[in-house]
C-alpha cells in the first residue's frame, strides 16, 4: 500500500498514464486482482501501454522494496511491538497489518519530505481523468470502468495523502486497508486498538528512516 513511494521512485515526467500504472496494483487492487489489461491480447494505444508498462514496474519495484533490509527491519520491529502489545491475539492476519503499515509509514515519510511531489501526483490523476478514451480501452467491463473513474474522481478530489502526515489518518487508512481485504474486526476490536496502534506508531517515528533518494538511483 506504499502507492506513493512507487510514484516517488520510477513517476516520468508528461508520462501520466504509466505514471497512473505505477499506482494502480495498490491504489485498485480488488480491480487488479479481477482485471490485468496486459493478459489480454489485443493491441493497445500508446498510453494503454504505458499504463501497462506502469503496473509491471510496480510488481518488480515490489520484489525489490519488500526485500531491502530497511523494509525487513521497519517490518519486524513492527511485529515485535504487535506481539509485546497483544495485538496478534486480537486480530487476525496482524502479520498483514505490520506489512501494510511498514507501507503506509513509507509514504508518511514521503508525504511530509516531498509535499511538492504530492500536487504532481494529483495532477497527473487529473490528466488520465479527462482520458476516458483511454479509460474504455483498458476497462472493457462497464462495470470496472465505473468504479475506475468514480474511486479515481474520489481520491483527487479528497487528496487524502497529504493526511499521511497525521498519524490518526494513518490507523484510519490502515482499518479501511483491512476493511477492503475482507478481514472482519469488529468496531468494538477497533476502537480499543486504535490508542494502541498510535502509540506504537509514535515510539517508531524517527527511529525508521529511508533514504528514497539513494533508492531512486536502483533500476528495475
Amino acid at each position: 500500500m506504499n502507492f506513493f513511494g512507487h510514484y516517488f521512485t520510477d513517476s516520468q515526467k508528461g508520462k501520466a498514464w504509466y505514471n497512473m500504472g505505477l499506482v494502480f496494483p495498490d491504489l485498485f487492487r480488488d480491480l487488479y486482482r479481477k482485471h490485468v489489461p496486459e493478459r489480454d491480447k489485443r493491441e493497445y494505444s500508446t498510453q494503454a501501454l504505458e499504463f501497462i508498462k506502469g503496473m509491471k514496474s510496480h510488481i518488480e519495484r515490489d520484489k525489490m522494496f519488500h526485500n531491502c533490509e530497511y523494509f525487513i527491519h521497519a517490518e519486524e520491529e513492527l511485529k515485535k511491538a504487535f506481539y509485546e502489545k497483544g495485538i496478534f491475539e486480537k486480530i487476525p492476519r496482524a502479520w498483514f497489518m505490520a506489512h501494510v503499515l511498514t507501507e503506509l509509514l513509507t509514504d508518511k515519510q514521503l508525504v511530509i519530505d516531498f509535499p511538492e511531489k504530492v500536487k504532481v501526483f494529483y495532477d497527473d490523476m487529473y490528466t488520465t481523468i479527462g482520458d476516458e478514451a483511454i479509460v474504455d480501452e483498458l476497462f472493457d467491463n462497464a462495470v470496472f470502468k465505473t468504479v475506475f473513474l468514480s474511486r479515481m474522481r474520489l481520491i483527487h478530489h479528497d487528496k487524502f495523502i497529504f493526511a499521511y502526515a497525521n498519524n490518526e489518518k494513518i490507523i484510519a487508512t490502515l482499518w479501511r486497508v483491512y476493511e477492503r481485504a475482507k478481514i472482519n474486526v469488529s468496531m468494538e476490536t477497533q476502537v480499543f486498538l486504535t490508542p494502541i496502534l498510535l502509540e506504537i506508531v509514535a515510539g517508531l517515528d524517527g527511529s525508521i528512516h529511508f533514504d528514497w533518494n539513494q533508492y531512486r538511483k536502483i533500476n528495475l
